[in-house]
């Protein structure tokens, strides 16, 4: 259970749509029930737990037609969480063991600030998942007090790093800033911004900057055209909204630096595809990021919200083309341990873990 809209937006859209592409998907039936709220739900909360009524419906007919063994449901925080909570109570119900697919930048903040009751309930959801899936170990201490250590695992994204494969020569122009992501203020274009007013007024920096993704909320790309705009900063930055395949693809095959400066993230999808198309990264210590890219040898990480430290790095990156290469090949290189025929494998051993040794000819629908 997770979105699967026709255009993936989002961590988890990404990671399922790569999950059916995979190797897994030879070994195992995959029944999807898709999550995705509409644009108007989004607009109109009031009409949302129409949407949970639906997917409550919707997972009662697939286990009663597919009968699967294993329900694997992805959830990000807040209110996302609580409604997978019910959908997940469905399947103990129907007595088939869950896996908890833990994403969203803020799971970390949402758990710690939940009250006592709803801490109660959350340790109940969490308690009685076979397994719940972390993206970064970092989060383990915290999700302890919720699970039992033992039915905790570390399972990173993952992507078909082949998709992402870097041009066989650099591009020539003029250093190119890309940021591939929702426009939010949790992606960090706040502190980009500031970082890139700075930048400006050396004039010796040579660069320009494409802006790609969709809007997190209704009307965030007007929001941070107009505030570009108004910090002076329309000669460098370009917005283009979001692509998707070998659009996004080309975007990142043009760029000679990635740029990712988020306040917080559970993974940061983008930067492992920045990485495999061989680019220097500009991110921050937040979420896993940390624990996929390493300061000064897959890339560039400063604090989450420090926008004069984001505009430092930069700054080093756009001047120095040696050192973006090195980078940029380190990258490419960390990237593929992170490949779906890695990461795969690592899948399939949890839900063996939980089903049972099963033979590539006998294994059952999940």
């Amino acid at each position: 259970m997770g979105p699967l809209p026709a255009r993936p937006e989002g961590g988890i859209a990404a990671y399922l749509i790569g999950l059916l592409a995979s190797p897994v998907a030879a070994h195992f039936t995959f029944e999807v029930v898709d999550t995705t709220v509409p644009p108007r739900l989004r607009r109109q909360r009031l009409l949302r737990p129409s949407l949970s009524l639906r997917l409550a419906a919707q997972l009662c007919g697939a286990i009663a037609r597919t009968q699967p063994h294993l329900v694997h449901i992805h959830t990000s925080d807040g209110a996302g969480f609580w409604e997978k909570a019910a959908l997940a109570e469905i399947a103990h119900a129907a007595r088939r063991p869950v896996f908890l697919h833990l994403h969203g930048g803020d799971f970390e903040r949402f758990l710690t600030n939940l009250s006592p009751v709803r801490a109660r309930l959350a340790s109940r959801v969490l308690g009685r998942a076979s397994r719940v899936l972390i993206l970064a170990e970092g989060w383990r201490p915290l999700l302890e007090r919720f699970a039992p250590p033992e039915r905790i695992a570390l399972l990173p994204n993952a992507i078909h790093t082949a998709e992402f494969a870097p041009p066989s020569a650099p591009p020539d122009h003029r250093t190119r800033l890309l940021f591939l992501g929702m426009l939010s203020e949790r992606k960090g274009l706040d502190d980009f911004r500031t970082a890139l007013q700075q930048l400006s007024r050396d004039g010796t920096l040579n660069f320009e900057v494409d802006i790609v993704g969709g809007e997190e909320v209704p009307g965030a790309r007007a929001h941070y055209e107009t505030s570009f705009q108004e910090a002076g900063l329309s000669r460098w930055v370009h917005f283009h909204g979001p692509t998707f395949g070998e659009d996004k693809r080309r975007f990142l095959h043009h760029a000679h630096v990635f740029v990712l400066p988020s306040r917080a993230e559970s993974f940061g999808i983008a930067n492992l595809e920045a990485m495999a198309a061989g680019l220097a990264v500009v991110s921050t210590r937040t979420g896993a990021i940390p624990e996929y890219l390493t300061d000064g040898l897959h890339g560039l990480l400063v604090a989450p919200g420090d926008a004069t430290a984001l505009a430092g790095a930069i700054a080093r990156l756009v001047a120095d083309p040696e050192l973006r290469l090195r980078l940029g090949a380190a990258a490419h290189r960390r990237a593929q341990e992170y490949d779906w025929s890695v990461v795969g494998n690592r899948l399939r051993d949890l839900y063996a873990s939980v089903l049972g040794t099963l033979s590539a000819a006998s294994e059952p629908a999940v």
